[in-house]
C-alpha cells in the first residue's frame, strides 16, 4: 500500500488531473492498511490527505467523486475516534451521513448501502461521545435500511444486516431496552449461524461475537443458564479458531474466557470457572498457554493469581513465535509489577525496568538509515554500563518480536566489548556498502554500469554517498567512505548486500561482472554481459590470449554463450575449476572437441599448457591437456 501511494504520487505530481483520483484511493487503502497494524497516527495522517484530495475532486466533479468523498470521510471518522478525538470523529461521520443522503435521494438503489454502512458507524460514534438516545434511532434506521436490501437480495446483504442487529442490541442495552435488545441479539445469532454452517471459515468469527453479546442480553435480563450455554459455544468456537490462527483469536478467546468464567462463577462452579482457562491447553504454543493463564490471573481473586503469572512466564519463556511473544510478554511484566510478585525464578525480561530506557529505545526506532542509527549510538550509547546493557539485552527478550530493539542491544554488547568506534567504523563501512551495492543495481539495469564501474573501481569517495548523510563524524573519519569498490573488502560487503537483496541468479551474475570488469576492464564485463554476440567476441579474445579465469567469469556473467564453440571450451574450463567428476568432464570435452577446429584445439593445448606452468592452475587441466595432444 505504501508503494501504491508512493508511485501514485509521482505520476499525480507529473500529471495531477489524470492521476489525482488514484493517489486519494490509495491514500484511504493506506490509511485503513495501517489502521489494521496499530500505526494509528499515521493513519489518520493519511486519512485527512485522502479526504483532502476527495474534497477538491469532489468540487470540481460532484457527480463523479462525492460517494469516493463519503467513504473517505467514515474512514476519516474512524482514525480519528481511534486516536481519541471523538467530538471531531462525530462531525466527520456526520458529514459522511448527510453526503450519502443527498446521494440516495438520486440514485436509491445504488447508494442505500453505503449510507446504511454510515448510518452503522455513525451510530457508533455517537454512542461514544454518550449520545445514546441518537445513536439507537440511527441505529435502527441502519438496520431498516439493511433489512430492506436483505429481503431482495439475501446473499448479498444478510452478513450486513447481522451486523447491524448486534449493533442494534448493544445500543438497546446502553438506554436499559433489555428485552428489545435481547430480541434483536438473537435474530443476529441466527442470522451468523446460518451463515456461518454456509461459509464456516467467513462467519464462524462473527458467529462466537454475537453469542458472546448474547450471553450478555441473556444475562442482563437473568437468563443465567441460557447465558452460560451461549458463553460457552462461543468460547468452544474461539479456542477452535485460536487453535488454527492464535495470532488473530487469542486475545478474543482471553475475552470469551473471562465472560464464562463470570457466568460460571454466578452460578456457582468456581472450580470449573477456573479449569475452563486451561481447557485444551496442550493443544496451543506456548504463547498463546501463557496468555490464558495471564486471562485466569486477572480474573481469579482467590489467592492463586501469583502462581498463574510465575507459570505464564515460563511458559512465555519458550520460543515461539515473535509476535506472540513480546505482547503476552509485557503484559506478564505489567501484572508481575500490579500484584507485587518478586520471585526470583522469573525471566529477566518479566521484571526489567524499561523506563530508564524507553526514550533511547523509541530514538533508535525512529531512526530510518544507517546513518542516523551511527549517529544515534555516538550520542547515546558511547560508553555504556554493565547494568545498561543487561538491561537493554531484557528489553530485547521483552519486545522480542522487533528486531531493531535486538540489533540495539547487539551493537551496545559489541560497543562494550569492542569500544565506539569499531563498532560505528563498522557500520559507516557497511552503509557505504548498501549505498554502492544500490547505485550500482541502478546503473547496472539502466546501461550504465561501465561509466559506474569505471568511476567506482577507480576510487571516488563521495560518489554514492547522500549528501545529507555525511555529517562531522564522517569528516572526522572518512577512511571507511574513501573505501570503493576498489578495495577487496569493499567489494565482498557490495556482494554481500546484493546477495541480500536480489534474486540468486542476478546476483551471481553481477559478480561475476565485478570479477571480470576488475580481471580485464568494465567496458570488456558489459559487452560479454549484453550479448551472446558480444560474450563470444571476448571467449575468443581471452583463449588467444590464453587467459583461462576470464573465459570461466565470460560464462558466469552470460551462461547463455555456453551454447557457443568458444563458450562450450569455456564450460569445459569451468567444469575443471570446479572439481567435476571425470567422467562429466570427458562428456564436456568430447562435445566441446565436436565444435573445434584445428586451431581451436591449438589455442586451448597453449592455454592450457601456460596454466599448467603456475601455481594457480587447476588440477584437472592436466587431464584436459591429455585428451587435446591426442
Amino acid at each position: 500500500a505504501r508503494e501504491a501511494v508512493r508511485l501514485r504520487r509521482v505520476l499525480a505530481e507529473a500529471s495531477p488531473q489524470a492521476y489525482t483520483p488514484d493517489l486519494a484511493g490509495s491514500l484511504n487503502n493506506l490509511a485503513i492498511r495501517l489502521s489494521e497494524v496499530g500505526e494509528r497516527g499515521e493513519a489518520l495522517v493519511v486519512a485527512r490527505e485522502a479526504v483532502d484530495a476527495y474534497q477538491v475532486l469532489a468540487e470540481a466533479s460532484p457527480q463523479a467523486y462525492t460517494p469516493d468523498l463519503a467513504a473517505s470521510l467514515s474512514n476519516l471518522a474512524n482514525c480519528l475516534s481511534s486516536m481519541g478525538d471523538r467530538d471531531r470523529a462525530l462531525v466527520v461521520a456526520r458529514e459522511a451521513v448527510r453526503l450519502r443522503r443527498v446521494l440516495v435521494e438520486a440514485s436509491p438503489q445504488a447508494y442505500r448501502p453505503d449510507l446504511a454502512r454510515s448510518l452503522n458507524n455513525l451510530a457508533n460514534h455517537l454512542s461514544e461521545v454518550g449520545e445514546r438516545g441518537e445513536a439507537l434511532v440511527v441505529a435502527r434506521e441502519a438496520v431498516e435500511l439493511r433489512r430492506v436490501l436483505a429481503e431482495a437480495s439475501p446473499q448479498a446483504y444478510t452478513p450486513n444486516l447481522a451486523m447491524s442487529l448486534n449493533n442494534l442490541a448493544n445500543h438497546l442495552s446502553e438506554v436499559g431496552e433489555r428485552g428489545e435488545a435481547l430480541v434483536v441479539a438473537r435474530e443476529a445469532v441466527e442470522l451468523y449461524r446460518g451463515l456461518a454452517e454456509a461459509s464456516p471459515q467467513a462467519y464462524t468469527p462473527n458467529l462466537a461475537a454475537t453469542l458472546n453479546n448474547l450471553a450478555n442480553r441473556l444475562s442482563a435480563v437473568g437468563e443465567r443458564n441460557e447465558a452460560l450455554e451461549a458463553a460457552r459455544e462461543a468460547v468452544e468456537l474461539y479456542r477452535a479458531l485460536a487453535e488454527d490462527s492464535p495470532q488473530a483469536y487469542t486475545p478474543d478467546l482471553a475475552i470469551s474466557l473471562n465472560n464464562l468464567a463470570n457466568y460460571l462463577s454466578e452460578v456457582g462452579k468456581l472450580n470449573e470457572a477456573l479449569e475452563t482457562f486451561v481447557e485444551g491447553f496442550d493443544g496451543f504454543s506456548p504463547a498463546v498457554r501463557a496468555r490464558l493463564l495471564v486471562a485466569r490471573a486477572t480474573w481469579r481473586d482467590d489467592g492463586g493469581e501469583a502462581g498463574d503469572v510465575v507459570a505464564a512466564a515460563r511458559e512465555a519463556d519458550s520460543t515461539d513465535d515473535p509476535v506472540l511473544l513480546g505482547p503476552v510478554r509485557r503484559m506478564i511484566a505489567r501484572v508481575i509489577t500490579d500484584v507485587g510478585i518478586s520471585d526470583t525464578g522469573l525471566p529477566r525480561w518479566a521484571t526489567v525496568d524499561a523506563e530508564s530506557a524507553t526514550s533511547r529505545i523509541e530514538g533508535w526506532l525512529e531512526c530510518s538509515d544507517l546513518a542516523q542509527r551511527v549517529a544515534f549510538l555516538e550520542a547515546q550509547w558511547s560508553s555504556p554500563s554493565a547494568s545498561e546493557k543487561e538491561t537493554l539485552a531484557a528489553l530485547a527478550e521483552l519486545y522480542v518480536e522487533l528486531p531493531p530493539v535486538a540489533a540495539l542491544a547487539a551493537f551496545v554488547e559489541r560497543i562494550a566489548d569492542s569500544g565506539i568506534q569499531a563498532v560505528t567504523t563498522d557500520l559507516r563501512i557497511h552503509y557505504r556498502a548498501r549505498l554502492l551495492a544500490r547505485d550500482w543495481r541502478e546503473a547496472h539495469v539502466s546501461g550504465r554500469g561501465v561509466s559506474f564501474l569505471r568511476e567506482h573501481m577507480r576510487g571516488n569517495p563521495d560518489a554514492s554517498r547522500d549528501e545529507d548523510q555525511i555529517n562531522k563524524g564522517d569528516k572526522q573519519e572518512s577512511g571507511e567512505w574513501e573505501k570503493d569498490l576498489g578495495d577487496p573488502d569493499m567489494r565482498t560487503r557490495v556482494l554481500q548486500v546484493l546477495a541480500a537483496m536480489l534474486p540468486e541468479a542476478e546476483a551471481a551474475s553481477m559478480a561475476s561482472v565485478l570479477a571480470l570488469a576488475e580481471l580485464t576492464d568494465p567496458r570488456t564485463a558489459y559487452d560479454a554481459q549484453r550479448s551472446d554476440e558480444g560474450a563470444e567476441d571476448m571467449l575468443r579474445e581471452f583463449l588467444e590470449a590464453r587467459n583461462w579465469l576470464a573465459m570461466t567469469l565470460v560464462l558466469g556473467v552470460r551462461p547463455s554463450v555456453a551454447e557457443s564453440t568458444y563458450g562450450s571450451i569455456a564450460l569445459l574450463l569451468f567444469a575443471a575449476v570446479t572439481d567435476e567428476p571425470v567422467e562429466r568432464l570427458r562428456e564436456l570435452y568430447d562435445y566441446a572437441n565436436e565444435e573445434m577446429d584445428a586451431i581451436h584445439r591449438r589455442q586451448l593445448q597453449a592455454l592450457l599448457d601456460k596454466a599448467l606452468g603456475t601455481a594457480q592452475s587447476p588440477k584437472l587441466f592436466s587431464d584436459l591437456l591429455l585428451w587435446v595432444k591426442e
